[in-house]
């Protein structure tokens, strides 16, 4: 199954560079959006598994640290990269 999120996932990240490249006419721009939606969605699922799977500000947030459900990162990939590239075009148009 993690075979088939990994080709999901690149085949996302590609099909948007090809349209934001075919958008902008540039090499570069879609480069950097797709490494910085990359480097977004890192810290957003590190900071998922530090507090909800290892349990920091458990006692702030009122929960019982345990194992993440598996939509969860495919959830969160679509939201975040979603705003992210809509952030993106909006910024450079």
């Amino acid at each position: 199954m993690g075979r088939f999120k990994n080709i999901a996932i690149l085949l996302v990240v590609a099909l948007t560079y090809i349209i934001l490249f075919l958008l902008f006419h540039s090499v570069i721009l879609p480069l950097k959006a797709c490494i910085m939606t990359g480097l977004s969605l890192t810290a957003s699922y590190g900071a998922l598994v530090v507090v909800f799977q290892e349990g920091w500000l458990e006692d702030a947030l009122g929960f019982k640290p345990g194992a993440i459900e598996s939509f969860v990162p495919v959830f969160i990939f679509t939201i975040l990269f979603g705003l992210s590239m809509d952030y993106h075009v909006f910024i450079l148009t």
